[in-house]
């Protein structure tokens, strides 16, 4: 079902994922702030590119939004992660302990997803101690709590039950 034709809404930037911008197109007038922060936020970074996607993808999935965790999942696909690599960063930070040093950053942002009041300075320390920046671990953050926002948008978008995508796209 078709909300509102993107080909009346002026895009700011080319590289929003047009299933992000279908969540945003319920809401013409956060089209080009979205398009902005996107571009701000997901465009550039001290994460790799296809890193960041999954962590949107990972996050949206812990959050139940089929949606946005099929859109970022497979965009990660096309961008060049093998579908058996996402499946192992997804099993390695849903599991046990983490054995990579993207198993142990996923997992952080899971619990930042999931339970953010629990954090404590040992999950960070944890980050540093397998590699990360400080600028890559606020990254992921960042990376967290807009995947946060384009679930609400996306529920608000009646969008969550959409069936065009596949939340879990490596199986």
């Amino acid at each position: 079902m078709s909300y509102l034709p993107l080909a009346e809404i002026e895009p700011i930037a080319e590289s929003a994922i047009p299933e992000t911008r279908r969540v945003i197109a319920n809401f013409p007038d956060g089209l080009a702030a979205f398009d902005q922060m996107y571009e701000r936020m997901v465009g550039h970074g001290r994460l790799d590119a296809t890193l960041r996607l999954v962590i949107l993808g990972a996050s949206a999935r812990w959050r139940s939004d089929p949606y946005i965790a099929g859109a970022m999942f497979t965009q990660a696909m096309r961008e060049g992660i093998e579908r058996e690599a996402l499946a192992a960063l997804i099993a390695d930070a849903e599991g046990g302990e983490p054995t990579t040093a993207e198993g142990v950053l996923l997992a952080f942002c899971r619990k930042s997803t999931e339970t953010a009041f629990k954090m404590v300075a040992a999950d960070v320390e944890r980050l540093k101690d397998s590699g990360w920046t400080n600028g890559q671990i606020v990254e992921a953050v960042t990376m967290v709590s807009l995947s946060g926002y384009m679930t609400v948008m996306s529920a608000a978008g009646g969008l969550l039950d959409d069936p065009t995508l596949d939340g879990e796209p490596w199986r």
